[in-house]
């Protein structure tokens, strides 16, 4: 798989992945989310960067999934791959994906 390839793959399916997320690039989401929401049930002690707006692990890993999106079209238009950069938008439009997440019917 190259690297363009396992970017894509590692897309929430809303913006054109799969979903097959690296634990390193979220780890950080999940842990400040778990820390904060677990400080929150205990009364806020102990809760790192009170004060500080948290936001929940899903909505962290979408941000930064739609920043990796953003950032993958820029470079396909950076050199020139106005082909591939337009796929990738295409990719990210509601319901492009909707096989992937599609719940299949019992007939």
């Amino acid at each position: 798989m190259t690297e363009s390839v396992r970017k894509q793959a590692s897309l929430t399916p809303k913006l054109g992945g799969l979903g097959l997320r690296r634990t390193v690039d979220h780890a950080d989401f999940s842990f400040r989310a778990s820390w904060h929401d677990e400080g929150d049930r205990a009364g806020g002690l102990g809760s790192p960067g009170r004060g500080l707006k948290c936001t929940s692990q899903a909505e962290a890993s979408l941000a930064f999934d739609e920043a990796a999106h953003a950032a993958m079209v820029r470079e396909a238009e950076q050199v020139g791959n106005i082909r591939d950069a337009q796929r990738l938008r295409r990719c990210a439009q509601p319901h492009a994906s909707g096989f992937i997440t599609a719940m299949p019917i019992d007939v």
